[in-house]
């Protein structure tokens, strides 16, 4: 028999030279498929995708289906490799057509939603530490629907218990439609309460434990799970302020290729006047922007015309270290002959009191450079016309 299987395999190699792995992938039998899929090798794609083929055509035995699912939830609970939706494909055809038993769907419905603690990075010693819960649905089938429910079972701060209350609340309900993009959300902000805590100067850890009930709203299949989650934050002396501002360059430059910056032109033909809507957006960034936001012509700061076009009162960006999308209006004459902008964001250290999580901040010019200006037709939005 072994002689047999080395027989066919270099049957098939010869046979296939100069085939895609698709082509290979679609003769082997189901096994094989699997051990493929399981190697971290770039080809593992298309296995993965042939074995997606075969769950929707019904072409697997339940034996088979069963390591299949094994293979795929393995990948899932592995934070260290990048996702790959057509795994998250395979696993709900197989919960689909009845092949992913009651407790391997509650084991991909835990593994297939990330929690975090979202907290500031420092506090004075007699401040009650703030924290959220952050909540990603973000390793599940597309269009799965989902129902979290959720609540603070405790915390502590270097292990010790201490009483919390919400500010808002610390239970709460969240409905998703999971897809191959990020879904995310926050729950309710807590902290502990006041004339209740005392610190000492350095950094504490500290640690919330939380209830999920994660609910499959097409089935009413309930999968719970307790997170414990742990952060650190560094104490300091009442005296020294929470807020700290860099002016490094360097910094400057990496923000501003972390901030995606869009650019639209608007028209209000009742008025003929126009405006620009800047939408700025990022992921995750070290430091905090707090800064008035204008556009000029693309590279008129290199030389060129210096004309700026800003908001009066200023438009003010407050942009932390979580997602964040925001837009703005500024005033735009229609008539000047612009293709590209450059968004420019000016630190306003008056409105520093407006940030409400990041206490590292930037405190230079960012420039976002060579921005299409895009023509819309739309009319202005109600809310924006002046």
């Amino acid at each position: 028999m072994l002689v047999l299987v080395a027989g066919i395999s270099a049957s098939i190699y010869v046979g296939w030279r100069g085939a895609t792995p698709a082509d290979i992938y679609r003769v082997l039998p189901t096994p094989w498929l699997v051990r493929e899929a399981k190697k971290a090798m770039p080809s593992k794609d298309a296995a993965v995708v042939e074995l997606y083929r075969r769950v929707t055509s019904n072409r697997i035995n339940d034996r088979h289906a069963r390591e299949i699912v094994e293979a795929g939830l393995l990948h899932q609970a592995d934070r260290s490799l990048a996702w790959m939706q057509a795994w998250g494909d395979t696993l709900g055809a197989l919960r689909r057509t009845g092949k992913m038993d009651d407790q391997q769907f509650q084991r991909m419905l835990q593994t297939g939603v990330l929690t975090d603690l979202s907290l500031d990075k420092r506090y004075h010693i007699n401040q009650p530490p703030t924290f959220q819960l952050k909540i990603e649905a973000d390793r599940l089938p597309v269009g799965i629907r989902l129902q979290i429910n959720y609540s603070l079972v405790e915390a502590l701060v270097d292990g010790v218990k201490v009483d919390v209350h919400a500010e808002g609340s610390t239970a709460g309900s969240l409905e998703s439609i999971s897809g191959v993009s990020i879904w995310m959300t926050e729950g309710g902000r807590s902290k502990s309460r006041s004339g209740a805590f005392q610190s000492s100067v350095g950094v504490h850890p500290i640690t919330a434990a939380y209830k999920l009930d994660i609910t499959d709203m097409q089935t009413g299949m309930v999968a719970p799970v307790r997170r414990t989650l742990t952060a650190s934050a560094e104490f300091i002396d009442p005296s020294d302020p929470l807020v700290r501002t860099v002016t490094d360059e360097a910094i400057g430059h990496t923000l501003a290729s972390q901030i995606e910056a869009y650019v639209e032109q608007r028209d209000d033909a009742s008025s003929s006047s126009s405006i620009m809507l800047v939408s700025l957006s990022c992921r995750s960034i070290d430091f905090g922007v707090v800064a008035e936001v204008s556009v000029r012509k693309a590279g008129a700061g290199d030389g060129g015309e210096t004309k700026e076009w800003k908001a009066t009162p200023p438009q003010i960006a407050v942009i932390d270290n979580e997602h964040t999308t925001m837009v703005y209006a500024l005033p735009f004459d229609a008539a000047s002959d612009v293709d590209s902008v450059d968004v420019i964001l000016t630190h306003s250290p008056k409105h520093i009191g407006t940030q409400s999580h990041t206490q590292n901040i930037y405190a230079g010019t960012i420039v976002i450079r060579n921005v299409r200006l895009v023509r819309n037709s739309a009319p202005i939005p109600a809310r924006l016309s002046r």
